[in-house]
């Protein structure tokens, strides 16, 4: 995570993950990051969702509040 965001220098990481191998990605994330959990393990995560298609439905509202934001621009 940090090194695809210096890379692309982000000033905040989406990330998400299913697997407890994915605990490694959320420890890394800062203030601006958000992270989400796919399902009901324990987890570092700041939020949490059921499964994937609620997953999806976030992905798809933070796409249409982009396109929304870069049309104000």
């Amino acid at each position: 995570v940090q090194s695809l965001r210096a890379q692309f220098g982000a000033t905040g990481v989406f990330f998400a993950g299913d697997d407890v191998t994915d605990e490694r990605g959320f420890d890394t994330l800062g203030q601006s990051d958000v992270g989400i959990k796919v399902g009901d393990a324990a987890s570092k995560a700041q939020y949490r969702v059921a499964d994937p298609q609620d997953l999806l439905g976030i992905l798809e509202r933070l796409l249409t509040e982009r396109k929304r934001q870069i049309k104000l621009l």
